[in-house]
């Protein structure tokens, strides 16, 4: 269909007035026209040129000529794949395609298994034709798709031969009438397993109801097109879908009336003449004939009989919609594939988006359209609505000090999205502010979706030239478009040979004023007393604090000489504190020093100074880490598309970072900050996914970023590979299984952590949720499926029988973990048991997830010797497999229309009074 040609510019849904019944009649008529079945590629092609220019506002104003292209490419294309349906199973082809199928079923005198025969190439044929149109992105299973197939089969056939044999037994009737009777059994069979098939597929509706909107006035519906919006609903309403599926039931019936019901009434009539008598061998043709003739004419006037939305009066329906009806009660949708989900009421100053999401792991998800609800610019957002709330979690180191984890500024963006939520306020409310930073606003997201169509040859010295499909170009086409949503990372590109090394650096003491000198400024643990708007120096002026941690503080400050806000790090006065601060500025200072243009997404130092016996240390002010987003969105998953955009962003810093010979050793979500926290809420209504199988939670929706450059930050604990390793590092959850053995550690720990990051990106629970040792090795067997290496085993033995000794040792008996032993808990051992394997968290049901599975086998592998390296990584096909389009694609594609935008507003010219 058009909607899968690119642009951003919608299309309107048809030439006629779809409120109208003739509107629709003739509306019908285009869909089921045969004469696009002649179109040729060139004529289907050019179709598409001129949709893609209306799209893009190259064109203006809908003209005939492009009425008649979306006839061709809505009666050609398939909608989620942008290729050409097989022509058999075309609306345009409906009608000649069920005219041999239904002339075989009205063909008098069938006995009982020609009957049965042609109802099953009848429901064959329907399994066949709903397969080729049906939504891709949200794919109905092969057990549901059986199962309606044998219900409808079955149902079919049983109502056609028991009327077959009851007819002839009804010798009340005359024999005429008994003969019309029998014509029309294989419409009651028809129509009484459509109808049966309609009840068994939307059950699940009919429980949880549909959505109601209220019906608005001209003006109102004229407002909301000028502002790009949709309706609101009220909410679900049971009453209004057991109404809405009971029509459709009905309209099963009376569309299959006019090819079923009028050519046998008025075959039995000719039957009668003598003309047709004299020449019975007419009787086939003429058939065919009035089957033909009556689906052309009169099926487009049963396709118009039910609108896709409905009035329906708001006291007919639940208590809580009474009297919220419109200018004229309610309308609520017929038709399943235009279901509107909103899961709360948007303020007038915001944009509801229809989107596809993916699919939640091993479900088939729900067909129906979802809808972004977003909250309105003045602070008032809906609350997620998580069925089960997820208690916050705190990670902490338990071996080692944790070291300081910075809360930057949550950056407001001035747009009709979210604004971060303030986590002190109450849960489901957002606090807006007039403090706003002045830093620019990243993004090197493609600005052009479009691609060329047609043919191209590829060729390589020696090689037979290739030709390249349409097909195939069409789905290049989508996946460089999947790529330009998706992701805004560039390729990596390695410092220069050899990296450079940066020296001490050198930290300027500055002086503070002789009226100050007698002020107290440390408490009494040796951290920095912020008073908001104060001076730090005659550069900073403190703002606010923002978060503080074992090292230290941050601070929100600004920037006087070049206005602007900026984050500084306030070391404690301690000195073992000052000491690993310059250590922190050294590694600052070598990732400046290999990237200055900051291509590899690590925070960049931009000025340092000791103040008052505190080393400070100035960044960049970005947005919260991943972490406190995950947590305000009640620890509900990224979509696949920006889980996929994080990994390309972390494995690329990490891979500047192995280059330049350093290790981070503390990869965690809190130390991945967002360069913008601006997001949009999408419904999700769906189970969420889980690494542990006691763990069930729901939730009706989540927030979705609009853009996903990130920083990686904290380089506290960064060592250089030929510098001194301390015996553990690393986030207990984080953590790889060769520090916990006490073998060593390098640079494939941080591989390890990036593979547990991943796994919290796609569940919103961290994967590794312990504290022991013991158990945290018996859970990742759980996980990877696999027992600990054996010769890794032997050399923790090996080390133990050393004068140092290996504590590790006491984990393991006879070369294998020892666990569960006498002193584990019973919840400990419940707790291991419930986790899942690899496989059981990620499904594997498309090209997609098994390639994130393969990429994540090669991560959790123990032997770190092993371990996919970063730039392996950068490589794997996961990379080359964009996500199905998603809340996140979507999201990216209202960050792109934002940007654009602001573009065309800023090179408008200054209006003046």
């Amino acid at each position: 269909m058009s909607a899968s040609l690119p642009g951003s510019r919608q299309l309107p849904a048809s030439q006629h007035d779809l409120d109208t019944y003739w509107g629709r009649v003739r509306h019908a008529v285009g869909l089921t026209d045969p004469s696009t079945l002649l179109v040729n590629k060139a004529g289907l092609e050019r179709a598409k040129a001129l949709l893609t220019d209306y799209k893009e506002g190259k064109i203006q104003h809908m003209t005939p000529e492009l009425w008649q292209a979306k006839k061709i490419v809505d009666s050609t294309l398939h909608p989620d794949t942008g290729e050409a349906v097989f022509l058999p199973f075309r609306m345009s082809s409906f009608v000649l395609s069920n005219l041999i199928v239904t002339a075989g079923m009205l063909q008098p005198g069938l006995g009982n298994g020609g009957t049965i025969a042609w109802q099953v190439v009848n429901q064959s044929l329907n399994v066949a034709i709903n397969s080729a149109n049906a939504n891709k992105s949200s794919p109905l299973s092969w057990t549901k798709m059986g199962q309606s197939y044998l219900a409808a089969v079955s149902v079919s056939c049983g109502v056609a031969v028991g009327l077959n044999n009851l007819v002839p037994r009804l010798r009340n009737l005359t024999p005429a009438t008994r003969m019309t009777l029998t014509r029309l059994v294989p419409f009651a069979a028809v129509a009484t397993a459509g109808a049966l098939n309609v009840l068994l597929m939307r059950g699940e509706e009919m429980r949880r109801g549909i959505d109601v909107y209220p019906l608005l006035s001209a003006a109102q519906r004229d407002a909301l097109r000028r502002d790009g919006r949709q309706e609101e609903s009220l909410g679900r309403s049971r009453a209004a879908a057991r109404i809405a599926v009971g029509e459709t039931a009905v309209s099963r019936v009376v569309n299959s009336t006019p090819i079923m019901v009028l050519p046998p009434l008025l075959l039995v009539r000719l039957q009668r003449t003598r003309w047709l008598q004299q020449r019975p061998r007419m009787t086939v043709p003429l058939n065919l004939a009035l089957i033909l003739g009556t689906s052309f004419a009169v099926l487009p006037l049963a396709l118009a009989v039910f609108p896709q939305m409905e009035k329906v009066s708001d006291d007919s329906l639940e208590p809580e919609f009474h009297g919220r009806g419109g200018v004229d009660g309610m309308q609520r949708p017929r038709s399943h594939r235009t279901l509107i989900i909103v899961t709360t009421i948007i303020p007038t100053a915001t944009t509801p988006i229809p989107i596809e999401d993916s699919p939640e792991p091993g479900q088939a998800p729900n067909p129906g359209v979802k809808v972004i609800a977003t909250a309105a610019a003045n602070g008032t957002a809906a609350a997620n609505g998580a069925a089960a709330r997820h208690v916050a979690k705190r990670r902490k180191r338990d071996d080692e000090p944790q070291p300081y984890d910075p809360i930057y500024h949550n950056k407001y963006a001035g747009s009709h999205a979210h604004t971060p939520q303030n986590h002190s306020t109450p849960s489901g409310s957002t606090i807006s502010t007039d403090r706003t930073t002045s830093s620019a606003h990243h993004t090197t997201a493609a600005t052009s979706l479009s691609s060329s169509n047609g043919y191209h040859e590829d060729t390589q010295a020696g090689q037979k030239r290739k030709r390249t499909t349409r097909q195939q170009l069409a789905q290049e086409a989508k996946k460089r478009e999947l790529e330009a949503l998706s992701d805004t990372c560039p390729s990596y590109r390695p410092p220069p040979y050899p990296p450079k090394k940066a020296p001490d650096v050198h930290v300027r003491v500055i002086q503070d004023h002789p009226y100050n000198k007698n002020s107290k400024v440390d408490d009494d643990d040796g951290h920095y007393v912020v008073v908001p708007d104060a001076d730090l120096t005659d550069k900073y002026q403190m703002v606010q604090l923002l978060g503080q941690g074992t090292f230290g503080k941050v601070v929100k400050a600004r920037d006087r000489r070049r206005n602007k806000m900026v984050a500084i790090k306030i070391i404690r006065s301690v000195q073992k504190y000052r000491d690993a601060s310059r250590i922190e500025l050294r590694v600052l200072a070598t990732l400046k020093a290999n990237d200055d243009e900051n291509r590899n997404r690590c925070i960049h130092l931009r000025d340092c100074f000791d103040f008052q016996g505190h080393i400070c240390i100035v960044m960049d002010l970005l947005g919260q880490s991943v972490f406190d987003f995950l947590k305000g969105n009640n620890f509900v998953p990224f979509p696949n598309s920006q889980i996929q955009s994080f990994a390309r962003q972390l494995f690329t810093s990490v891979a500047f970072l192995h280059d330049l010979n350093l290790i981070h050793t503390d990869l965690k979500p809190e130390n991945i900050l967002l360069c913008d926290n601006t997001y949009q809420t999408f419904t999700y209504n769906r189970k969420i996914p889980s690494s542990s199988s006691t763990v069930n939670r729901q939730a009706n929706q989540r927030r979705v970023l609009l853009d996903t450059e990130i920083r990686l930050i904290d380089f506290g604990s960064a060592t250089f590979q030929d510098e001194y390793h301390s015996s553990v590092v690393s986030t207990r959850h984080y953590r790889a299984p060769e520090i916990i053995l006490g073998l060593g550690w390098s640079f494939p720990c941080d591989i390890w952590s990036i593979g547990c990051i991943l796994v919290e990106f796609f569940t919103g629970d961290a994967l590794f949720q312990t504290h022991d040792n013991l158990e945290h090795l018996a859970m990742m067997e759980m996980v990877c499926g696999s027992r600990i290496d054996t010769h890794l085993v032997q050399s923790v033995s090996k080390m133990a029988q050393r004068s140092a000794g290996n504590p590790a040792a006491k984990y393991f008996k006879r070369s294998k973990l020892d666990y569960p032993t006498t002193d584990t808990t019973r919840a400990s051992r419940r707790f291991v048991k419930a986790m899942k394997h690899l496989t059981e968290i990620i499904p594997s049901n498309n090209t997609f997830f098994r390639n994130f599975l393969d990429l994540l086998r090669k991560i959790f592998i123990y032997d770190p010797a092993h371990r996919i390296t970063a730039k392996e990584a950068l490589n794997h096909p996961w990379f080359k497999e964009p996500a199905q389009p998603d809340d996140g694609t979507e999201a990216a594609k209202i960050r792109l229309e934002r940007t654009r935008m602001e573009q065309e507003i800023a090179r408008l010219p200054h209006m003046h009074a």
